[in-house]
């Protein structure tokens, strides 16, 4: 087993929200590059994941290079754009909800519709089980697991309440002064936070966002939890459901209790 210092974030009670104000999860899985994956069509793969996934397509990415000389003509400039080689197929679902995305350097699910970790968790376990029967990555370099919730006020039915009325103080900031919030007009802060051992790290953005569909100012929370270094395929879900635990904690952590009953908590047992 692991070893994990006590986690950052104080403990919350695990609820799931009627309103759930996450937009994405993505869970990335990095290894040494597998070069039979961009040689041969990942038939076997695709086999063993298309009942839940019936969609195909793939492309092949793209590097860019900037040339030193500024002002290039147009057929030069089109010479910087190179292709790698490096093809990333993707499967998804019908209702495209949820899709897996397999390259010779990782693989990946993400999901637009997430309920909970116990269902995440065990839809990420068929593609990974497929990864390792046909390729056997022999260690992985880097697991990643992102929560991207955007709160949109109006969704909630708060469309009045101050922002600083709706994230604690620490994460408000000038937000939470009623003489200038109203005045903000952008809002970002970056950090960059040790959860202690093993080199656990999240990376949390949070800043304003606008509503493609009607520019309602909403507040995004980006946390994207990892690990860099060799760790063995048998501890990849204990990682897992370490930043699990660690992202339950830190959304509760920034939300007022006001929010948090405007998202309506549900008890999860």
């Amino acid at each position: 087993m692991l070893e994990y210092r006590e986690m950052i974030f104080p403990e919350s009670k695990r609820v799931i929200y009627k309103n759930n104000p996450l937009t994405e999860v993505v869970c990335q899985l990095r290894f040494q590059p597998i070069l039979r994956i961009d040689t041969d069509v990942p038939v076997n793969f695709q086999e063993s994941i298309q009942a839940n996934y019936p969609n195909y397509s793939e492309q092949t990415e793209l590097m860019f290079r900037i040339a030193p000389e500024a002002n290039l003509p147009v057929d030069i400039a089109g010479q910087t754009i190179k292709s790698t080689g490096m093809k990333n197929y993707s499967f998804s679902s019908d209702d495209e909800f949820w899709k897996v995305n397999l390259s010779r350097t990782f693989l990946s699910l993400s999901t637009k519709r997430y309920k909970k970790w116990e269902e995440f968790r065990t839809t990420l376990k068929q593609p990974f089980d497929a990864l390792m029967e046909i390729y056997s990555p022999s260690s992985f370099s880097r697991v990643g697991l992102r929560y991207i919730d955007i709160i949109k006020r109006s969704k909630l039915g708060i469309e009045d309440v101050s922002w600083g009325e709706l994230l604690n103080p620490y994460v408000s900031g000038i937000l939470s002064i009623p003489e200038i919030s109203d005045s903000v007009m952008t809002f970002e802060n970056v950090y960059t936070v040790s959860l202690g051992t093993d080199n656990d790290v999240v990376r949390i953005v949070m800043k304003f966002v606008k509503d493609v569909e009607n520019d309602e100012t909403c507040f995004m929370i980006d946390s994207d939890f990892f690990f860099t270094g060799k760790i063995a395929s048998d501890k990849i879900f204990e990682k897992l459901d370490y930043f699990n635990a660690n992202a339950s904690r830190l959304i509760r952590w920034a939300i007022s209790s006001r929010l948090h009953d405007a998202m309506k908590p549900e008890d999860l047992w």
